[in-house]
């Protein structure tokens, strides 16, 4: 490499001024003192770019004569510092666990299918395009495996995550609150591209999501209001897809169905997640969580024992996600 300003020392004796002599070689004349015997230690460092070598020099004669040239050639930089290697993300076997902040909005609504059922006669709203949806910070905590042995073809994910919202709505005196959680525990059938770069596959397992519910008692006269939680399971399936680039950079994409008490369609997500690895073991990520929800509800209301749909729940929420994972 040409233009580099060698320092040229040797130990014992003088060098003169180094000539610069094109394609990376480097000229300079060093001479012994007289009655040294054997040979010279010549130093040489190229100070751009931090290389050092050391040359040694027979001496012959017993006056100040020239007894060689000294020829250096410097090294590129990034040939002396090699990158760090870093695990890849996908098809090796690994175990991630990663957790962070979700932080978004929450849209809802309630609309009753029968007057004087177990749910509140009045439709209940927040959001979607009608009032002001209610902000919703909480955490989000996951974890994936490949499977050793099988780590281009299976895999395992869970998903945990739980968002606090606040809203005030003229049926209550006072706010109310509520935590919204989801949890998923799926497998990933997967087929893995471009040396392990690339991946697609599908999901399936098992989820389970909370909605809220307004409830009422009493007669057409007299009512009172209340809401609690109501927990539905059910079967999670679809398609993820995934990336690795330099090892660095990497991420997925899935959407997620939802099938309620393993048969009835209620539920669809898209979450998405990219990551950087700081450390052999160590990565952060942005992420995006999108989910819309549409649920009938059935409950018993003639002391027969048989439910009955007494009303339909629909929400969505809009998050976005960032936090910390360790791969083990």
């Amino acid at each position: 490499m040409g233009g580099q300003a060698l320092k040229v020392t040797a130990k014992p004796g003088q060098v003169s001024a180094v000539t610069d002599q094109g394609g990376g070689r480097y000229t300079a004349s060093v001479t012994a003192p007289a009655g040294v015997s054997g040979t010279l230690k010549i130093f040489v460092v190229a100070t751009k770019v931090n290389v050092a070598s050391a040359l040694e020099l027979p001496i012959t004669g017993g006056n100040w004569n020239s007894v060689g040239m000294a020829t250096q050639s410097a090294a590129p930089a990034d040939a002396q510092k090699p990158k760090k290697k870093k695990a890849p993300r996908t098809g090796d076997g690994v175990i991630r666990a990663q957790g962070g902040l979700a932080v978004g909005s929450y849209h809802y609504r309630q609309e009753p299918s029968v007057l004087l059922g177990p749910i509140y006669d009045f439709p209940i709203t927040f959001g979607g395009g009608q009032t002001k949806p209610a902000t919703a910070p909480g955490f989000a905590l996951a974890a994936a495996a490949d499977l050793p042995g099988l780590e281009d073809t299976v895999a395992l994910r869970a998903r945990l995550q739980t968002v606090l919202y606040r809203v005030a709505l003229p049926e209550f005196s006072e706010p109310l609150a509520d935590w919204l959680t989801s949890f998923d525990v799926v497998g990933l059938g997967k087929r893995t591209f471009a040396d392990g770069q690339l991946y697609a596959g599908a999901r399936i397992g098992l989820g389970v999501d909370d909605f809220l519910v307004f409830q009422q008692s009493g007669n057409a006269d007299v009512r009172t209001l209340d809401y609690g939680p109501l927990i539905v399971t059910g079967l999670v399936l679809g398609p993820e897809f995934g990336f690795t680039l330099e090892n660095d950079i990497f991420g997925h994409a899935a959407v997620n169905f939802g099938l309620a008490n393993f048969t009835d369609y209620y539920r669809l997500n898209l979450d998405a997640q990219v990551g950087y690895t700081f450390t052999e073991s160590v990565y952060g990520y942005l992420g995006t969580d999108i989910t819309r929800r549409s649920l009938a509800v059935y409950m018993e209301t003639d002391g027969s024992g048989d439910p009955d749909q007494v009303g339909v729940i629909e929400d969505h929420s809009n998050l976005f996600t960032v936090g910390v994972g360790w791969e083990l």
